[in-house]
């Protein structure tokens, strides 16, 4: 049997080993520090609707069709009116024709080039339509979201804020996103697949004040997986919060 002052060493040694093996944890692991950023540290918690005219001042539909069989869709539309409000509502309507996005429906018509589509995205919400595509954040897009701060990288004269984006129950669609974190503006967004292999890359440029503590983007360039600029936008006449009808957009 153990005497007193055996036992005292023995259990003095069980609690240095237990001391040791908790600090190897603490090393094997990443600890969240209350100042590791978030996303939703910029997403906007105002913005509900979003009014632009927008102009494709070049688009390739090879170069398009390489990111997604129906990625140039709206592209042929040239000059348009684009209407967003939250949730996932989008109208892109322009001379020849018009594309409405409302949750995982959506609706492209062109008279002029005889097309005519309807489909359903699903229910994944990283299939669907939000202001992240047009480089800004809100509570709505992050919806469904898992995001993870990864480091700070410098996008141009940016030291930008870059997160890992994954959605829940899909792992088909993944995100990089380079945030502003001055103008919370996303500055640059990659596609990824699955496998984190590049499907196109979105850069968000010449950021505009519309509002107190907005910013939105004026110009965005598109590339796909090759690096070739696949199309270019511009966005002016910038009107938000105006409480858009939903009329604007319902789907027969």
């Amino acid at each position: 049997m153990l005497n007193r002052r055996q036992l005292l060493s023995l259990l003095a040694g069980g609690l240095s080993a237990a001391a040791i093996a908790a600090s190897d944890r603490a090393t094997a692991f990443d600890f969240i520090s209350p100042d590791t950023p978030t996303l939703e540290d910029f997403a906007s918690t105002t913005l509900t609707d979003l009014e632009a005219q927008v102009r494709v001042v070049s688009a390739d539909q090879t170069e398009l069709g390489k990111i997604n069989r129906d990625f140039g869709m709206a592209y042929r539309l040239r000059n348009l009116t684009m209407r967003y409000k939250e949730p996932n509502k989008l109208r892109m309507e322009g001379s020849i024709g018009c594309l409405i996005v409302n949750g995982p429906l959506r609706h492209f018509k062109v008279p002029a080039l005889k097309l005519s589509k309807k489909d359903d995205l699903g229910n994944s919400p990283g299939k669907r339509y939000s202001l992240m595509d047009v480089g800004l954040l809100t509570r709505t897009s992050l919806a469904g979201t898992q995001g993870r701060y990864l480091k700070d990288e410098k996008v141009g004269d940016i030291l930008a804020k870059v997160f890992e984006i994954t959605y829940k129950g899909d792992e088909s669609v993944r995100y990089q996103i380079w945030i502003d974190p001055h103008t919370h503006v996303i500055a640059k967004r990659e596609w990824q697949d699955a496998m984190g292999k590049r499907k196109a890359t979105f850069l968000y440029q010449e950021p505009k004040q519309v509002g107190t503590d907005l910013w939105v983007p004026t110009r965005i360039e598109i590339r796909n997986a090759e690096g070739v600029v696949a199309a270019v936008t511009s966005y002016s006449e910038v009107k938000v919060n105006q409480g858009l009808d939903d009329s604007l957009f319902q789907i027969a």
